[in-house]
């Protein structure tokens, strides 16, 4: 049971780690929590809609960040294959 503890603290402080560098993520995770742990903030229902929207800004927050990544990524190799290559940037 120790063992598993020490485990489960050691899990936290590396997915800690890892939500510093996604603030999204981590405000998006904080409001799951915060779910999770209220007592008396409205009915069933109530409490399964903002999840689901939660759920959903988490959802879009991860997606848009793995696609910058995949961007960055693809960049890179596109100019070590062909030197002097420029990336644009992406209106947003």
């Amino acid at each position: 049971m120790a063992n598993k503890t020490q485990s489960n603290k050691q899990r936290a402080k590396q997915l800690m780690q890892r939500l510093e560098s996604h603030p999204g993520m981590l405000e998006r995770m904080e409001s799951i929590l915060d779910l999770a742990e209220s007592d008396g903030i409205g009915s069933f229902d109530e409490v399964e809609e903002r999840l689901v929207e939660e759920v959903r800004r988490l959802g879009g927050e991860t997606l848009e960040s793995w696609l910058e990544r995949r961007e960055q990524a693809v960049g890179e190799a596109t100019r070590e294959e062909v030197p002097g290559t420029q990336q644009r940037e992406k209106k947003r």
